[in-house]
């Protein structure tokens, strides 16, 4: 009897570490052997409050910074006071909001961290709008509570091809974390 060795759909095409860093990008990744891709990123926490991680699309290695992101959110969480179910959304913003703000604050950074993926589809298409959902959990430190977003987010200024994802935060760094892209066959 002979076994083979499990395949797998997913292809981890590049790993990038935060280490007080104020953006990550992958730029030049996306080819035509994947119509999909999948962004993790995990442990993901910064050294301010109340800080909004924040992804813009790339076009030529530049960040698109059009007003033509448009996302919706659903965030259903616990905090003291009870259970919560948020509904979201933005049109004609120049950046898609990840999450309302997440806090990392002082000593208990160690213990409240961001984590999530997304999907991403037809980057290089030129014949529609790019597009990608997912999820992220996260703990706020200050107000000792647990949520988890759900989100949407397309690009509507242009059907040019995507040649990157940058990953960023609204006044403070990404103290760490690890951001991973996958190609899905």
């Amino acid at each position: 009897m002979s076994f083979s060795s499990p395949s797998s759909d997913f292809v981890l095409l590049a790993t990038q570490t935060a280490n007080n860093t104020a953006s990550i990008s992958f730029d030049g990744y996306f080819t035509s052997t994947y119509n999909v891709y999948m962004f993790k990123f995990y442990n993901i926490a910064n050294n301010g409050t109340d800080i909004a991680p924040f992804i813009r699309f790339r076009r030529s290695n530049a960040d698109v910074t059009a007003s033509s992101y448009r996302y919706t959110r659903h965030n259903i969480g616990r905090d003291v006071s009870g259970a919560f179910n948020q509904q979201g959304g933005e049109t004609a913003q120049n950046r898609f909001d990840l999450l309302d703000g997440f806090a990392i604050n002082g000593s208990a950074s160690e213990y409240y961290r961001l984590q999530g993926f997304f999907y991403l589809y037809n980057p290089l298409s030129t014949d529609t709008y790019k597009m990608l959902h997912g999820s992220a959990v996260y703990n706020n430190g200050d107000d000792a509570y647990l949520e988890d977003h759900r989100f949407s987010c397309n690009l509507s200024d242009s059907v040019d091809a995507l040649s990157g994802i940058t990953f960023y935060t609204n006044t403070a760094n990404y103290t760490y974390g690890t951001f991973k892209l996958y190609g899905i066959k």
